[in-house]
């Protein structure tokens, strides 16, 4: 195993730590890395988990909870995210520090008696940073260019994409705005690099001419100490009169600290997000925006050039400068954005009108691969390994393994022959909605894909044989389909898994299951071990590392899935199989408390909360892949995109089922 140990911050929604986060999660996904986390101070005391909290899901959080505290052991590398910027005392030759910057890097930006320079020098050590803007402050300070590593940040896009008109407009009117208004975003804090005194500028001109404009900003006064209040007396020094009441009733200001997942409706709620940066080391809301499919307006010429493109955003004229920023000298060298072209930029945006939602989706799929957590994941890892030592081989077969882990499914993770389609039967003939559903399946799978039925050994295969050619059978003992808790038994064995050890997925499809599309190249290509349609409203399960039955076991929720449609990556399953052992038997045994029986996609459902690398998608991802409950339940929540297929689909909401067959 190759052992990293990150020191940063979690728990709270600084930039930073959100970042750390972000890593965190994807870094555990890996099964040939063993995870440490060192909590850093926070850079002010006044940051907490309670009023700062970083706003994952509970299954995020009890992820990152479980990443274990560092021993005295030897790592085999460290990466170090926080601020001030430190590093390591600990014997590692391979080591990287993340640095971020605006304005430059000074010496107070780094702990106190440290040498950065010196310490670049020894041993195999990198400077990663997320933006070409931040290299160039970083070459300036004298680090060698050679030595810092540009790896931009990414964007969660099971959390951040567009939503539905319908969604649109509910959150609208949550947020006070009228269906005709045209709304600018910026969730960017108060301070002078953010620019934000320069988006209430030229909102107060817009407003004039085009009086249904509307602004929502999000006030952070609660991590940053400056407010909304800072910044419209700070504009009113220096335009008296401009923010008058007709243009503060047009303003909008989130104040409350929100969740991931309700970010998603502030993005969708406007039209257009805009961010007149000074300096910025990447600006990762600008990013987020894109993914939940908002043109943008940002200043040209700063980090967002690395990801920014001309057909989803428009570009801000703007002049280097020294200049004071409100008679304060600039800590450095700094974009100063043109008032004039931020005005003309969001006049234009209004006369293009509102983008649909198909428009919406070709922004949000415009985001590049490098900018998805797990591939940013994947480049610090290419950085941290030691390719010449065993275990750092062992990783970047790994890397490569997953090295097309791209969104959206651009590029195939392989081939279609890494992928085998297993079909349970028993029984000697299909019903008449079975074989039609197999029938249905197969008339949509690419060509090249692999079939085969999984049966007792005693089955008559006549009927199969007259009516599924070419789909061959691998056979089982009998006692596995005798009974449902036979076939969990089954599907619960590594050895059945260690049968299909050459093929990287299994796609297990049961004869009440049916596909609309044959999308399994793109779900292959994500950083999931196993997929499943969510159940809607979760399971309430007692766990414990040990057995699932144990009266001092503590409560989880599992959402994701089932496995009547489940893709299942199989070396990840055996391993999570070995890992849970002592679990998997007492689970044999003594089942769990509120569930019948032993359902094996229970098991997986249980462990995935458990495990750090065993990795399963939030359910509005999930609901994507496949759905089982009315599909309704869903589709209000995940932007009404359909599934790729379903489980048990003529037994909830046949009509619309059939209505997407018959299309």
């Amino acid at each position: 195993m190759f052992k990293l140990l990150v020191r940063g911050w979690r728990n709270i929604n600084h930039s930073i730590a959100l970042v750390n986060q972000y890593h965190l999660l994807a870094f555990a996904q890996n099964p040939y890395v063993r995870l440490y986390h060192e909590d850093m101070p926070f850079a002010s005391p006044d940051w907490n988990p309670v009023a700062n909290a970083a706003g994952f899901d509970v299954a995020q959080q009890a992820k990152l909870s479980q990443i274990c505290e560092p021993g005295a052991e030897e790592m085999d590398a460290i990466l170090t995210i926080s601020v001030p910027f430190v590093t390591s005392a600990r014997n590692c030759d391979k080591q990287a520090a993340f640095i971020v910057t605006e304005f430059g890097l000074l010496d107070t930006d780094f702990a106190s008696g440290s040498d950065p320079l010196r310490w670049l020098e020894e041993g195999d050590r990198m400077i990663v940073t997320p933006s070409n803007w931040c290299k160039k402050k970083a070459e300036e300070f004298g680090f060698r260019s050679n030595r810092v590593k540009v790896i931009p940040h990414g964007v969660e896009q099971s959390l951040f994409f567009p939503i539905s008109e319908e969604e649109r407009l509910m959150a609208r009117q949550r947020l006070g705005f009228q269906e005709d208004d045209f709304v600018f975003l910026n969730l960017g804090g108060m301070m002078a690099n953010k620019g934000v005194d320069l988006v209430l500028s030229a909102f107060a001109v817009v407003l004039k001419k085009y009086p249904n404009a509307k602004l929502l900003l999000k006030d952070m006064r609660q991590l940053y100490r400056y407010s909304t209040d800072h910044l419209f007396a700070l504009v009113n020094r220096k335009h008296p009169g401009l923010l008058n009441e007709e243009v503060k009733s047009a303003i909008r200001v989130v104040s409350v600290n929100l969740p991931l997942n309700m970010m998603r409706a502030v993005y969708g709620a406007a039209d257009v997000y805009v961010s007149p940066y000074r300096a910025e080391g990447f600006n990762l809301p600008v990013l987020e925006a894109t993914a939940c499919g908002l043109p943008t307006i940002v200043t040209q010429g700063g980090a967002t050039d690395d990801f920014c493109q001309e057909s989803s955003s428009r570009f801000v004229e703007s002049r280097l400068t020294r200049e004071p920023i409100d008679g304060q000298d600039a800590p450095g060298e700094y974009l100063e954005p043109s008032l004039d072209s931020l005005i003309a930029s969001m006049e234009a945006e209004i006369l293009r009108g509102v983008q649909p939602y198909q428009q919406r989706r070709k922004i949000a799929d415009s985001v590049s691969p490098e900018n998805h957590w797990a591939q940013v994941a994947n480049n610090y890892l290419g950085v941290l390994v030691d390719k010449s030592r065993e275990v750092g081989r062992e990783v970047q077969t790994e890397l490569q393994s997953r090295s097309k882990l791209l969104v959206g499914g651009r590029e195939l993770y392989k081939s279609k022959n890494d992928l085998i389609i297993l079909i349970p039967v028993y029984q000697d003939e299909l019903s008449d909605m079975e074989s039609f559903s197999i029938r249905h399946t197969c008339s949509k799978l690419k060509p090249g894909r692999i079939v085969r039925f999984i049966a007792p050994s005693n089955i008559n295969t006549a009927y199969y044989e007259a009516n599924f050619k070419g789909i061959g059978f691998d056979y089982f003992p009998g006692e596995f389909f005798d009974s449902i808790e036979g076939y969990n038994h089954l599907l619960l064995s590594k050895d059945f898994y260690k049968n299909y050890s050459k093929f990287e997925f299994i796609l297990i499809h049961q004869t009440d299951a049916i596909l609309l599309v044959d999308d399994l190249d793109k779900w292959c290509s994500c950083p999931y071990d196993y997929i499943g349609a969510p159940w809607q409203h979760g399971l309430k399960l007692n766990f414990n590392r040990g057995g699932l039955h144990r009266a001092d076991a503590s409560p989880l929720s599992a959402f994701v899935g089932n496995g009547g449609l489940s893709l299942r990556r199989t070396t990840s399953t055996i391993s999570v199989l070995k890992e849970f052992d002592r679990e998997l038997t007492s689970y044999l045994s003594h089942g769990v408390e509120g569930i019948v029986g032993t359902p094996e996609d229970v098991f997986f459902a249980a462990i995935s909360q458990m495990s750090q690398f065993y990795s399963v998608p939030d359910p509005l991802t999930a609901s994507l892949f496949a759905t089982e409950n009315p599909p309704s339940s869903f589709l209000k929540y995940n932007g009404g995109r359909i599934p790729m297929g379903g489980h048990a689909w003529w037994k909830f909401d046949y009509k619309f089922w059939f209505d997407l067959i018959n299309e």
